[in-house]
């Protein structure tokens, strides 16, 4: 549309408003006497071009000042070729607005663009401004102003930075300021990845093949609220992408890549292990050939060679698979001296030679002061006795602890308490405001140290056990580790940790976390076994003194092959029955957090039969905090079995005040969540629940997966893939998951799960292209499955020793289930391709707003046979109803009620005829980019590619058939 007629359509329309509108849209009336009313400027005071000052391109016009209702006039012009003129105010005090026109003063009906917020926060962004025009600017003084500074700027593609393949850019940029580059691309590229991080700021990121991107018109956009965005095309167009950064708000520090035609080889697993002189390793050495964005190169070579310790390898050079992974088993040479192993590969998108290096250890030989030799548990031993307490003392940071062989299968009863008062990191709470982290008193650990500990038994058939033996009278947990924890063939078993009154007035009471393990770094355990261990926390309210962490806490995790299992956390407020991971968070006062903490992992693990029995009640197998306040990251949950754990009331104590009961499985509390190969099931929920939820928002949720809900922390996304989620009960009732109030909920396909209720997912905020938050169902998902058509319930395998305390309480612990019918033979050998939608609108914020009635008009045009041809009729607001932006504290923001109560209350009238997600990418993908009622829809599809992983939870190849089976275990 042209700029002319624009302007007439806002005349029209600004008319019919001012029939009833005394004041600017989303003000009050003005009552002050001394501001002009809009008819009188217009007839009396619209400024003539000739008074116009001129602006120079970039240039800021500082230190304006005018009296109410005064127009100040000034004018740029813009030469051909620019792709946008952006105009902005800013500083100073009282009101300004802004209205842009081209080739004609603007008036207060009449106008290309318009700003007019309270205060001088103004900015007017022209896409594609007309070739060598003049656009005039108005500033109308709806107060008294002084102190602004105005701002005109263009710029066309010919001003747009390259950028080098690979290499970070730092950037910085004010409000409403954009910036542009490009990404030259070569024919046959895989991929091509655009990506921002760290900083500060909001930085939204747009990508177009040919020409520079507008807010409108672009190949792919990621306009999330941090400066954390990323886009990525496959198979890209050969030539130039321009790049814009759209500046939300003003940001700072910001590196900006995009990346093309080069692979990598990364170590999947298998790294510096710890073996004996000429003998294999415990596990494979695993990597993968990849691109920059991640995307396998399959059907390549990789070629493994001994280049220091004389050892040998299976195999010299291995075809990577379709997951990208080449693996060998490699044999450690004859000597004590540095072990290593290369990869090597060609490159197939440049021919260059990529090259990775894996390190091993030589454990101490047999009879070192680093190898136990004897069960017993003495702090000073006879010559030539090493115990295990013995040892840690002696080791040094990072040093290896062994196990002589005649210890295989062997119990160290722990009698003794090593540390009364174990010193961790842990959150300060002010009150009830968070404070950071700061070193805090842990109360009691068998065994305690302050640097890195390796515990490794990975050379005992049997392994070893490491056993509390003080019981809940000498209460006491295992071992605390205040560094990084690496341990190998190891159980923890029977610990007992209590919070205990100090007589400090800084700390009144230890901290009880991890009745197992207590780790304030990354615990890295493989084939270990946490089960049996207990925490216990007090029974009266506290932020300060939660629960945490039956069988382990710990700041960072990486679990393979691992159970969890027959844990229990209990107190007034307790989280994490099996675990509870911190998720990375940073030491310091929370100003010191930047960017995302450490993501952790769980893979071919088992989290059954544990515990929560509390009235803050979250997460009966994990707690995922994923990162902590202002700190996000990412838990992958991949061929897991979660199963049987419970969340339940603490009859113990009144049921007074609010109580939550939450996630019986998984809880989320901040952060992302990938659930991949993996089984969920038979978890539970039990808590009672009040006449009117607390806040308006359930205070029960989740009987195998819950989110946090509110603005507490912020939960990201979920990632599900190939994945069982049956059976889980809430209060005796179907529910597998809840969503909480989560940014994205997003199905990779084939996954089984019986209820989800996406009652409380955030809803859509128009100004982050996510009118769409439901990806569900996608190719192969199935919801509404019955427990027995996914899972054989009589084929389940149990432990022979771990005595569950969840659902089955009292019973061997449940391990995996075979997969039943319905799981059988569903998911492809190979890739395949999923397409998600992403939607959004502009022309939110203002009075004449009607998106919301053409939601109801859609739904009748797509869905009336289902839903009626009169479907909403009460529920279609009033023109007007609108979003309003407000970052971050948009939920709490009255004006945006209206907008939040509509959304509720369509989901409560669809009451399921579209299936459990309502609103997901069948409906959004029904709308097409282009004008919607009085606003403008913009629709973006993206199509991403997936496979599935290639063993199971027992280690056992994928597929055992043609087809590959849904969740944990492989039939």
């Amino acid at each position: 549309m042209k700029a002319q007629t624009i302007r007439f359509v806002i005349a029209v329309v600004a008319a019919t408003l001012a029939c009833g509108d005394s004041g600017e849209i989303g003000e009050q009336p003005l009552a002050s006497a001394s501001v002009l009313s809009d008819a009188k400027l217009e007839a009396s005071t619209v400024p003539s071009a000739t008074a116009c000052s001129p602006l120079q391109n970039g240039v800021a016009l500082p230190s304006l000042s005018a009296p109410a209702g005064a127009t100040p006039c000034f004018v740029i012009s813009v030469p051909a070729d620019q792709s946008w003129l952006t105009v902005s105010v800013s500083g100073g005090s009282g009101n300004a607005d802004l209205y842009v026109a081209v080739n004609a003063v603007p008036t207060l009906r009449a106008y290309d663009c318009r700003s007019a917020r309270t205060g001088n926060d103004e900015a007017c962004t022209i896409d594609a401004p007309a070739a060598n025009a003049s656009y005039y600017v108005m500033l109308y003084a709806r107060r008294a102003f002084s102190g602004v500074s105005l701002t005109a700027k263009y710029s066309g593609a010919s001003a747009c930075v390259p950028l080098q393949n690979g290499v970070e850019t730092k950037l910085a940029a004010a409000k409403a300021d954009r910036l542009c580059y490009t990404a030259d691309v070569p024919a046959g590229q895989a991929s091509l990845t655009v990506r921002t991080s760290g900083g500060e700021g909001n930085a939204d990121l747009y990508l177009r093949s040919g020409a520079v991107p507008t807010l409108r018109t672009f190949d792919c956009r990621s306009a999330g609220r941090t400066t954390i965005e990323s886009c990525t095309i496959t198979s890209p167009a050969a030539g130039t992408w321009y790049v814009m950064l759209n500046a939300t708000t003003a940001f700072s520090g910001v590196a900006l890549t995009a990346t093309s035609n080069r692979g990598r080889l990364v170590l999947v697993s298998g790294g510096d292990q710890v073996g004996s002189i000429n003998t294999m390793l415990p596990e494979p050495v695993v990597v993968r050939l990849e691109d920059l964005a991640g995307v396998p190169l399959s059907g390549q070579t990789v070629g493994f060679q001994v280049v220091a310790g004389g050892g040998s390898v299976t195999a010299s050079s291995v075809t990577t698979a379709s997951d990208g992974t080449a693996s060998v088993r490699w044999t450690l040479g004859p000597t004590a001296s540095l072990q290593q192993l290369r990869a090597s590969a060609t490159d197939p998108l440049t021919g260059e030679t990529l090259t990775l290096t894996i390190s091993a250890q030589v454990m101490s030989a047999v009879g070192g002061s680093l190898v136990v030799n004897s069960l017993e548990d003495i702090v000073a031993p006879p010559p030539g006795t090493v115990t295990l307490r013995s040892a840690l003392a002696a080791a040094a940071s990072g040093d290896t602890i062994t196990f002589a062989p005649g210890l295989d299968g062997g119990t160290i009863q722990l009698g003794l308490v090593g540390a009364e008062h174990s010193i961790l990191p842990g959150e300060v709470y002010s009150g009830m405001t968070y404070a950071g982290y700061q070193d805090r008193d842990y109360g009691r650990s068998a065994l305690y140290a302050h640097r890195n500990v390796v515990i490794d038994a990975s050379m005992l058939p049997k392994g070893i056990t490491l056993r509390w033996n003080g019981g809940a009278a000498l209460h006491a947990r295992v071992l605390a580790v205040y560094g990084n924890l690496t341990m190998t063939n190891v159980t923890i078993s029977s610990g007992y940790s209590a919070a205990e009154a100090t007589g400090n007035t800084a700390q009144p009471y230890t901290l009880a976390r991890g009745g197992g393990l207590a780790v304030w770094g990354t615990a890295t355990l493989t084939r270990c076994t946490i089960a049996g261990n207990t925490v216990e926390g007090d029974t009266s309210a506290s932020r300060d003194r939660g629960t945490y962490g039956g069988g382990i806490y710990a700041n960072g995790l990486k679990l393979l092959d691992v159970i969890v299992s027959g844990n229990a956390a209990m107190g007034y407020g307790a989280a994490g029955g099996g675990i509870y991971s911190v998720g990375g968070a940073r030491l310091g006062p929370p100003s010191s957090f930047i960017g995302q903490g450490n993501d952790t992992s769980l893979s071919r693990c088992t989290i059954s039969g544990n515990r929560v029995t509390a009235q803050h009640a979250y997460g009966g197998g994990i707690f995922t905090l994923s990162g902590g306040p202002d700190n996000l990251a990412t838990m992958y949950v991949s061929n897991c079995t979660v199963a049987r754990n419970l969340v339940e009331d603490n009859t113990a104590l009144p049921q007074t005040g609010q109580y939550y009961y939450r996630g019986g499985g998984i809880y989320m509390g901040g952060g992302s969540l990938y659930v991949v190969a993996s089984t969920i099931a038979e978890n539970e929920v039990n808590g009672p629940s009040p006449d009117v939820p607390f806040g308006g928002k359930p205070n029960v949720g989740g009987g195998g997966v819950a989110a946090t809900i509110g603005n507490a922390h912020t939960v990201e996304y979920v990632y599900l893939q190939n994945s069982i989620v049956v059976g889980n009960k809430l209060n005796g009732a179907a529910e597998d998951w809840f969503p909480g109030s989560i940014l994205d909920f997003r199905s990779r396909g084939y996954n089984l799960v019986g209820r989800i209720d996406f009652g409380q997912i955030l809803v859509p905020v128009p100004a982050w292209m996510d009118l769409n938050r439901r990806r569900w169902p996608k190719l192969g998902d199935e919801e509404a499955i019955a427990l027995a058509d996914a899972l054989d319930l009589n084929g389940a395998h149990r432990s022979d020793s771990v005595i569950s305390v969840g659902t089955d309480t009292g019973e061997h612990a449940v391990l995996w289930y075979p997969p039943s019918t319905k799981a059988i033979d569903k998911i492809p050998d190979g890739q395949y391709t999923l397409t998600y939608v992403d939607g959004g609108y502009s022309g939110y914020g203002v009075a004449t707003d009607d998106f919301l009635r053409q939601v109801i008009l859609q739904l009748r045009k797509q869905y009336g046979s289902i839903l009626g041809s009169d479907f909403g009729s009460a529920l279609i607001p009033p023109t007007g109803t609108t979003w309003y932006e407000q970052p971050v504290i948009w939920p709490s923001d009255p004006n945006n009620e209206k907008w939040i109560q509509f959304w509720r209350a369509l989901d409560v009238e669809l009451a399921g005829r579209l299936g459990q997600v309502g609103l997901g990418d069948g409906f959004w993908g029904t709308f097409r980019s282009g004008p919607v009622g009085n606003e403008w829809i913009t629709i973006q599809r993206a199509s991403s590619t997936f496979g599935h992983v290639a063993t199971d939870q027992t280690g056992k190849a994928r597929p055992s058939g043609a087809l590959v089976d849904i969740g944990a275990i492989e039939k």
